[in-house]
């Protein structure tokens, strides 16, 4: 068999996956996060900013697990989410999180979390953007778990094609793995192993998390003056595309719940809608299309162009920043991520090469989106 597949082929590879037969199929029927003992709806929600008030709501409509990452940010925001959890806490599976690795650290942290949000347990423990996993990182999450704070560990984690051995060799301790899905990253290659590597995790007992269902809302911003989304296609196309994107990922019978943000009621009622329809030829069609429209400008995480910038910029974390700038609207979020990085990092920039020498498997245009990454987040 020949190893370079048509376009055609590629399309159809990376967008069949097989229908989830039976009652589970259905969005809103709870199923188990792996052996965490927790049961999660496959549509979840992580609240927009101000978006407290959506949790009621969302839960009347079918919605049972609520990620609260984006709601501790500001501080304006703890009262209301206080008060609405302390109507309905008893009825959601609620997740938070940090990007705290060491024992003090991740203790000081939940302790925090559970005052904000104004509970007495975190039901889903996120250790958020993890690159490994240690053994201090572990025994917080045991200590959280005998004293009642957590119920559950989800390691998160972009790197996942050399984070897999180690989730699995921390079975024990973590109950979940949270790793990009979409109808975008199935596309053989590296994402192939890592679909087989995903069924060997489910298989030891951990259930699956899926991020960036909705890759940002399918907006890519070329440059300061133009909005790829807005002057390339419609905002009915757009919209089509992300309700069928939604649908993909809640038919994947590897994922057991997908967080999608949502900031307003009309979002919400929007996506309830058209995760209650199913995948259609349809859908499959506008899907194939957006994998040609956006794969000069999405980075799929995959790790293939790492390493490879004679300048050593790491060149799918910088697109994952810019994603979260563009895609989600979280500019201060990517600045400090930016920020984060080495000085000697963050002071070069991409034009000073003769010649780029990274090649994206997938055809982003590396020169380019690094370029603006640069320009958005410096």
């Amino acid at each position: 068999m020949s190893e370079k597949l048509s376009r055609r082929e590629w399309l159809a590879a990376s967008l069949s996956l097989p229908a989830i037969a039976g009652e589970s199929s259905r969005w809103n029927d709870p199923v188990p996060l792996g052996r965490s003992g927790v049961k999660v709806t496959r549509l979840a929600m992580t609240p927009g900013q101000h978006g407290a008030g959506l949790i009621p709501r969302a839960l009347d409509l079918g919605i049972n697990y609520f990620n609260a990452f984006a709601l501790y940010y500001d501080e304006s925001d703890f009262p209301s989410v206080r008060a609405t959890l302390k109507t309905v806490r008893h009825r959601i599976v609620l997740g938070a999180g940090s990007g705290q690795t060491t024992k003090q650290g991740l203790l000081t942290e939940i302790d925090k979390k559970l005052h904000i949000l104004g509970t007495d347990h975190i039901d889903l423990w996120y250790l958020a953007a993890l690159e490994s996993v240690s053994d201090e990182t572990l025994e917080a999450m045991n200590l959280a778990k005998e004293s009642g704070k957590i119920r559950a560990c989800v390691i998160s984690t972009h790197k996942f094609a050399t984070m897999a051995r180690q989730v699995l060799e921390a079975r024990d301790t973590v109950d979940a793995l949270m790793v990009a899905c979409n109808f975008a990253t199935w596309d053989g290659g590296t994402w192939a192993a890592a679909r087989a590597d995903i069924a060997r995790i489910r298989e030891a007992g951990i259930g699956i998390v899926g991020m960036k269902a909705m890759l940002g809302g399918l907006k890519f911003v070329m440059d300061d003056r133009r909005a790829w989304a807005d002057s390339l296609t419609t905002e009915a196309k757009r919209q089509a595309a992300l309700a069928a994107a939604l649908r993909w990922i809640l038919r994947n019978e590897l994922v057991d719940t997908s967080p999608i943000t949502m900031t307003s009621l009309e979002q919400l009622e929007g996506n309830v809608k058209a995760a209650s329809a199913p995948f259609s030829d349809a859908d499959e069609k506008v899907l194939a299309a957006e994998l040609v429209r956006i794969s000069p400008y999405y980075c799929r995480m995959c790790p293939r162009c790492q390493a490879t910038c004679r300048s050593g910029l790491p060149v799918p974390d910088l697109m994952r920043f810019l994603l979260y700038a563009d895609g989600y609207g979280k500019l201060p979020a990517a600045r400090q991520a930016f920020r984060e990085l080495p000085a000697r990092i963050r002071d070069v920039r991409c034009q000073d090469c003769a010649g780029c020498t990274v090649r994206c498997p997938n055809g982003v245009q590396v020169r380019e989106r690094v370029t603006r990454a640069q320009t958005v987040l410096a």
